[in-house]
């Protein structure tokens, strides 16, 4: 018989200091199956939804959020509740103490925890232990059980990277990264695994990097105008910190070349590969991300400029690929790339991950982030040359580029 699961964050109350800030509560998922992310603050929460977009709730401004697509309900009371709530019904209810929403942070407890049927609303520390321990022992006892969709239907297993990630216990609070994950485009075949490779590197940056929610966007499924603005919050930050920023870049989609003059592109997912005007240039990226002084900029990019693709080639009627022009590097950039001149990027269909961005992972979760940009490179290089040849019967040779400034320290940089 075929079993309904539902899937509930919970997170165990405690007292916190007046004003502190806190570690995100976790993430939630409603019952249309869509995610939002919540994190506590002195007078509210932000709720981070599945698109990437941000929204503050607090006691003397928006105090309501309703995400449909998720199925999931905020509300910051005007007295000293919060109270998050799905489309049945189910909610739970925290309380301000001190001035502060609080919550129990040790190893992320807030779990996603797989129950046959719905349980009453539980609002004691005592009660949410019990139903915690009674919850473990009706599912199996281990991370991938949260993977189960709320239909009741079972997804594939996750990857051995996309659990089990370490939790620093030291915040990074002027490190600052920008995750794109563009998997599903309107005019151009899909990049398998992008909105995967993207959420989990979003993960490993607040987790073992030790970025402050606030300090990682998350954009999957961009647009031009969304890639635009996030690319302009990342240049206002790289400004307000006068030198003192620390800013990662990984994109995970398509890259695609002009064909007249061989410059590269990020491609939005309502971008079209034979029309670059509609992509973002990736000297332009650059040069606005240099404008202002960094400690550093760390790309990884996930894609190919050549006009290949994981799944085939890119622009329709194309038969041969490209080879984009080399971009002058400037100011601290290290650019970290999947693949060389005409090779494509390729995935990892058994690890449900681009080939590139599954050893990226692999390596920094084994060393808690706590490695040389040279030790990692070097990992991901041979592990990605050998690994596509013997599963994708191709060639893929990822790239390092660095700027002048960076010529002679880069190898001993440390990736956190």
């Amino acid at each position: 018989m075929k079993k309904t699961f539902v899937l509930i964050g919970f997170c165990i109350v405690s007292i916190i200091g007046v004003g502190q800030t806190i570690n995100p509560v976790g993430n939630w998922i409603g019952n249309n199956g869509g995610q939002i992310s919540i994190t506590v603050f002195s007078r509210g929460i932000t709720i981070v939804d599945q698109n990437g977009m941000s929204y503050n709730l607090n006691t003397s401004g928006l105090n309501q959020y309703s995400n449909s697509q998720a199925g999931l309900t905020c509300l910051v009371g005007s007295g000293s509740t919060l109270t998050i709530g799905n489309v049945g019904g189910l909610m739970e209810n925290y309380t301000k103490n001190g001035g502060t929403f609080s919550n129990y942070q040790q190893n992320s407890i807030m779990q996603l925890m797989v129950q046959t049927e719905r349980q009453s609303v539980v609002n004691s520390m005592g009660d949410l232990a019990r139903s915690f321990a009674n919850s473990k022992q009706n599912s199996t006892p281990n991370n991938e059980e949260s993977f189960k969709t709320i239909q009741g239907e079972e997804a594939s297993s996750p990857s051995d990277v996309d659990v089990d990630i370490p939790v620093t216990n030291h915040e990074n609070s002027k490190s600052f990264a920008l995750i794109i994950g563009n998997e599903n485009y309107t005019k151009e075949i899909k990049v398998p695994f992008a909105k995967n490779d993207a959420t989990v590197f979003a993960e490993y940056c607040k987790k073992i990097l030790g970025m402050p929610s606030t300090n990682a966007h998350l954009l999957i499924d961009g647009t031009f105008g969304q890639m635009l603005g996030e690319i302009q919050w990342l240049q206002d930050v790289i400004k307000a910190f006068k030198g003192e920023a620390k800013i990662i870049l990984y994109y995970a989609g398509h890259g695609i070349p002009d064909e007249k003059d061989k410059s590269a592109f990020l491609l939005p997912i309502d971008g079209v590969a034979r029309i670059p005007g509609t992509a973002i240039k990736q000297g332009d990226l650059y040069a606005k991300l240099i404008e202002f002084p960094t400690q550093s900029i760390t790309i990884f990019l996930d894609a190919c400029f050549s006009g290949a693709a994981r799944d085939g080639m890119l622009a329709q009627g194309r038969g041969i690929a490209i080879k984009p022009i080399e971009v002058p590097l400037q100011g601290n950039l290290f650019v970290f790339s999947a693949s060389s001149n005409e090779e494509s990027a390729l995935p990892y269909a058994d690890k449900k991950h681009g080939l590139f961005t599954y050893f990226l992972l692999k390596k920094i979760q084994e060393s808690k982030g706590d490695l040389s940009l040279k030790a990692l490179t070097d990992y991901v290089s041979d592990q990605v040359k050998q690994q596509s040849v013997v599963v994708n019967s191709k060639v893929q040779n990822p790239k390092v580029a660095v700027s002048l400034n960076l010529e002679s320290q880069w190898k001993s940089m440390n990736l956190k």
